[in-house]
């Protein structure tokens, strides 16, 4: 190995202009020594912050000045190469003369490519390029082919190869026995073949509780080049999310799966679905840096709240209304109202009340709806206690008799009678599935309320029917 001096930085992949530092020393010859030369050099890994000015190892392959790379992290340099004018001319011929056999039976270093790598043994086969002396143009290589090579790369070792890529073999001990991979030739790539957060890309729209989303992660290289590895390498990151969910409230991280590694683009995708409870626990998950709203539109029991609404309301005077939504997903609310007289505090709640006004001369009944949002409606009405009933429209059969029994059921803005009759023994179950007291009445339209009962009631065994509404 030589010795060089960072001139300058090519680029960002680990090109370098270098200066080889040689002995220079003349031993007292009249020669005139060249000056040090200045060369292109590739690092042999992805080491890309070497300073102006440092001095580097270099390697010059295959054992003598030919081509050059800077040792793995720019490496020591020991400055072994001398230029012929610094030696005698006994020193520079018997340094050629036994050049050709050192490069072939001491082996320094040489160029190949991988023809075949085994990730999880870490080893590849390497086929080296042909090499020859500059002393009489000899062949220099023992062998063409070297396999079960180990390989010793940074922090990823073979996840930074494939097949076809040219690489630089270092031989331990000067030993064809002791090849290792060390390098590249040239454009080194980097070792960063598990997904992280320098690789994240954006998610667009929001999140859903338990509704999957995919991430991706895609290399960042200036030369866009994919991960390598087949995505080895990654079952920590990949096992241990903690890269990913620190900054996700506790409790309420939710699930990955599917991790899926394309070493066509070198991406990485990973299904996350949010925990259930994410909305409700008002917490939404920060991924990366990126924060996101949920979406948690939900309005499947979206109901009227009978107990803490109020029946009726007197003139001048207001009363609270209300609307239920067990998961609290249904927001926010909308809420208008139709009638005479009849106004509400807010248009628009997050909470499930709202208070309904009525003025000096409100009369009939309030009509108030109430919208989720995803378009549900909740429908209801409040009687105003200045009003009277009127009948809406009626049905009769042909049952005749005596002492029929009646049966009025009301909510607060509609009324129906029931008349039975006289044999129509026990009326219970009669209208066993119209349950007028919890039954949602359109107090508008009587004439649908004829079907209703129909359906509901054994009306063979109903005298008649009235249908009445609350109005001004």
């Amino acid at each position: 190995m030589g010795a060089g001096e960072i001139v300058s930085k090519v680029n960002d992949q680990g090109l370098y202009n270098v200066r080889l530092l040689r002995n220079r020393s003349r031993h007292n010859q009249p020669y005139v020594v060249p000056e040090d030369p200045t060369v292109e050099a590739w690092c042999a890994d992805r080491t890309t912050d070497l300073d102006v000015g440092a001095r580097v190892g270099t390697i010059e392959v295959p054992g003598e000045r030919g081509d050059v790379n800077i040792a793995p992290g720019g490496g020591d340099g020991v400055g072994v190469l001398q230029p012929t004018q610094a030696s005698t001319p006994a020193g520079v011929f018997y340094n050629w003369a036994l050049l050709p056999g050192l490069q072939r039976y001491f082996p320094t270093y040489r160029y190949g490519e991988i023809s075949a790598i085994d990730y999880d043994a870490n080893t590849c086969t390497v086929t080296l390029e042909p090499a020859t002396s500059s002393a009489q143009g000899l062949n220099i290589n023992d062998r063409t082919t070297l396999s079960g090579v180990p390989i010793d790369y940074m922090d990823c070792n073979a996840d930074a190869f494939e097949a076809g890529d040219a690489v630089l073999v270092a031989f331990i001990g000067q030993s064809w026995d002791d090849p290792v991979v060390i390098g590249f030739k040239e454009q080194p790539d980097k070792c960063h073949g598990c997904p992280n957060c320098d690789h994240y890309t954006e998610t667009a729209g929001n999140m859903e509780p338990s509704v999957a989303v995919t991430l991706e992660f895609l290399p960042d290289d200036p030369d866009n080049q994919p991960f390598k590895g087949e995505g080895r390498g990654c079952e920590e990151s990949l096992t241990d999310w903690s890269w990913l969910t620190d900054r996700m409230p506790t409790g309420y991280v939710g699930t990955f799966d599917n991790p899926t590694f394309y070493n066509d683009t070198g991406k990485w995708t990973v299904d996350y679905t949010p925990h259930a409870d994410v909305c409700s626990a008002s917490r939404c998950p920060e991924i990366c840096g990126q924060s996101f709203e949920c979406d948690c539109c939900n309005c499947d029991d979206l109901a009227w709240d009978d107990v803490t609404s109020a029946e009726t309301i007197a003139q001048s005077s207001s009363c609270v209304i209300a609307i239920s939504d067990p998961d609290g997903l249904c927001g926010p609310y909308s809420w208008t109202v139709g009638g005479p007289g009849f106004t509400l505090a807010a248009a628009t709640t997050t909470g499930l009340t709202n208070t309904l006004y009525a003025n000096g001369s409100a009369c009939g009944m309030a009509r108030i709806t109430v919208e989720g949002c995803d378009g549900s409606k909740v429908r209801n009405s409040v009687r105003c206690t200045s009003g009277s009933w009127s009948s809406c429209g009626s049905s009769s059969s042909g049952c005749t008799g005596t002492g029929s029994p009646v049966t009025t059921y009301f909510n607060p803005t509609c009324r129906v009678t029931i008349e039975y009759c006289a044999d129509g023994g026990d009326t219970d179950g009669l209208c066993g599935s119209f349950d007028p007291p919890g039954h949602t009445w359109n107090c508008d339209i009587c004439e649908t309320w004829g079907a209703v009962i129909s359906a509901a009631c054994d009306t063979e065994r109903i005298r008649s029917i009235e249908f009445e509404n609350w109005h001004c």
